[in-house]
C-alpha cells in the first residue's frame, strides 16, 4: 500500500486507531471477563438497563446479527439475563445482572486510563479538537450510510417490480438476493 496513503487516509487512520484501541481494550478487560464487543452493549445497559434487542442495535449502532451473537455470549457468561417484554410478546427485555453491575465502575475505568493514555501527546485543546471533528465525521457517515442504504433499497424495488414482468421472476429474484450462490438443479 501507498504510504502517503497510509498516512492521509481518514479511514485507514481511523481503522488503525480503533484497531489499536480494541487491542488495548481487550488487554484491559480480559481479567474482568469482559470481550471488547461485549462494552459498546454494557455501556448501553448501564446507561438504561432493561432495553429490547432492536434498541440495543440503534443505540450501540451494530447490526442485528452482530447483537444477537455477542447477547447470546453474554448470557453465557452471567452479564445479562433476557425476560418478557411486558409491551411486546414479541420481544425480550435484556437485563443486566448483579455481576455485570459491579463491573460497571472498573471496566469504565480501564476504558478511560485507555483513552487519557491515548491522548496524552496532545495538548488539552487538542483533544477536545480531536474528540469534536470525530464526532462530526461520525454524523456525516451515518447520513452517508442512511442515504446510501435508501438508494440500494430503491434499487432492489426497481429491480423486483421490473423482473415480476419476465417468465423467469424466481431466477431474477434468487440472482438479485444471493449474487455469489450457485443455482441448485429444477430451480428457474
Amino acid at each position: 500500500m501507498n504510504e502517503v496513503f497510509k498516512t492521509e487516509s481518514v479511514g485507514y487512520l481511523m481503522n488503525h486507531i480503533a484497531r489499536q484501541f480494541a487491542i488495548l481494550l481487550s488487554e484491559g478487560l480480559k481479567p474482568l471477563g469482559i470481550a471488547p464487543a461485549q462494552f459498546p452493549i454494557l455501556i448501553e445497559l448501564w446507561n438504561k438497563d432493561g432495553l429490547s434487542q432492536q434498541e440495543l442495535v440503534e443505540r450501540a449502532d451494530l447490526k442485528q446479527a452482530t447483537i444477537a451473537n455477542t447477547l447470546a455470549r453474554m448470557e453465557r457468561d452471567g452479564l445479562i439475563t433476557r425476560e418478557p417484554n411486558p409491551e411486546d410478546a414479541r420481544s425480550r427485555l435484556i437485563m443486566l445482572t448483579e455481576h455485570a453491575r459491579a463491573l460497571q465502575s472498573s471496566s469504565t475505568e480501564i476504558a478511560k486510563a485507555i483513552n487519557q493514555e491515548s491522548l496524552a501527546d496532545l495538548s488539552a485543546d487538542e483533544q477536545k479538537l480531536f474528540l469534536e471533528m470525530a464526532q462530526k465525521i461520525i454524523l456525516k457517515q451515518q447520513k452517508m450510510i442512511r442515504s446510501r442504504l435508501k438508494l440500494n433499497v430503491n434499487r432492489f424495488q426497481t429491480a423486483f417490480f421490473t423482473a415480476i414482468n419476465y417468465r423467469r421472476t424466481n431466477r431474477l429474484l434468487f440472482r438479485l438476493l444471493f449474487p455469489k450462490t450457485i443455482f441448485c438443479a429444477g430451480f428457474g
